[in-house]
Formats: structure tokens, C-alpha cells, sequence
């Protein structure tokens, strides 16, 4: 048998051994993050919150919370007439919100980390937060976007907004698969701060007196 055979052989094997670590890596994660679920008060204790609906929702119940008694209260037109920026006032508003978001998502990071680095390699962890990782950028998205269809000032257009933020939400949920996102995480944080213009159109809608 000539040395290239030989090399050859070992290096199959060598890349066969690495697929074959892969694969039970992203097994171990797969296994470990489905045990992360959550009861939901005043619901029967079959009905559980999954983990990686916790930062969508989180955004958008923030966002919900922040904006609608802007909106209801009539707010918001008493801040667009404040002596600043109006543009730079409603970014600053929904940077408050990203802040208080962020600084949740890092909660949420310390806690997992914390709760897998005990039972888990490091490289398993790093694994399952980078799974995670699309998560936390799908709840800041959604907390944008929620943003938008509450400073809009028509339920027809809100309606419509609704339905564009349920299909920008599909993209951060189309698999299971644990690290399936990853060659689309830049895509995902531009999308992210594409969103972060969205609530401007609504207040510049406003602004322009749309009204039902």
C-alpha cells in the first residue's frame, strides 16, 4: 500500500470522526434545549412556554406596554410638539426599549449559561447560546415592529402591518435544527436594523394626519 493510499484513508477517517463529533454535539443541544420550557400562570400545567419563544414575546409585550398609552392616552402628539428632533425622540424612545430588552436578553444568557455550564462542556454551551442567538435578535426585531403597528394611526393599516410582522417573525422559527442560522445571523441583525426605521414611517404617518 503506497503512502497516498495511506494518507488518504487516514484523513477519511479523519473527517468522518469530525462529522460524526458534529453531529452528536448538535444532538447533546438539541437534547438540552428542549428541556427549557416554562409553566404559564393561570394555565393548565400542560400548557408550557417554550424557551425560544421567550424573547419574542418579551418584545413584544415591552413594546405593547410602552406605546399603546402613547397611542390611547394621545401622548404621542404631545411629544412630537416638544423643542426636539422628532426623529431623534421617537429613536430614543425605542432605544429605551431595546436597552431594557438587551438588558433582559442578557439576563436570559446568564441564567442559561449558568445552568448549562454546570452539566455541559463549554463547547456544548457556546453551541446551544449560539443556537439561542437568533432568538434574542427575533425578540428585539419583534419589539420594533410592534412599535410600528401601535404608533400607526389606522386600524386597516395596523391590520396590514400586523400581518408583515408575523412573516418577518416566520423567518426567525423556520427549523428546529440546532445552529441552522447560522450563515444567515448577519442577515438576521440587518433585518434587525432595518426595523428600527419601521416605527418612523408610523410617526411620520401621524404626522401627515392620518386618521380612521
Amino acid at each position: 500500500m503506497t503512502a497516498n493510499s495511506k494518507t488518504t484513508k487516514s484523513t477519511s477517517k479523519t473527517g468522518a470522526a469530525r462529522r460524526l463529533t458534529g453531529i452528536a454535539m448538535l444532538s447533546a443541544v438539541a437534547f438540552a434545549l428542549q428541556f427549557l420550557e416554562f409553566p404559564i400562570p393561570i394555565m393548565p400545567a400542560f400548557i408550557k412556554l417554550d424557551f425560544s419563544d421567550l424573547p419574542a414575546l418579551l418584545g413584544v409585550l415591552l413594546a405593547v406596554v410602552q406605546f399603546v398609552p402613547e397611542m390611547a392616552q394621545k401622548r404621542l402628539k404631545l411629544t412630537l410638539h416638544l423643542p426636539f428632533p422628532q426623529w431623534k425622540m421617537i429613536l430614543l424612545m425605542s432605544g429605551i426599549g431595546l436597552g431594557a430588552l438587551a438588558l433582559l436578553v442578557i439576563a436570559q444568557t446568564a441564567v442559561l449559561w449558568g445552568y448549562f455550564h454546570a452539566l455541559l462542556a463549554p463547547e456544548l454551551v457556546a453551541r446551544i447560546l449560539l443556537t439561542a442567538l437568533p432568538w434574542y435578535l427575533a425578540g428585539l426585531t419583534l419589539y420594533l415592529l410592534t412599535a410600528w403597528i401601535c404608533l400607526e394611526p389606522t386600524w386597516k393599516r395596523r391590520l396590514a402591518n400586523l400581518l408583515i410582522a408575523v412573516g418577518v417573525c416566520r423567518i426567525f422559527f423556520l427549523s428546529d435544527t440546532p445552529q441552522a442560522y447560522d450563515g444567515m445571523l448577519p442577515w438576521l441583525a440587518l433585518l434587525l436594523v432595518c426595523s428600527l426605521f419601521f416605527p418612523l414611517l408610523s410617526v411620520y404617518r401621524f404626522k401627515q394626519g392620518c386618521q380612521d
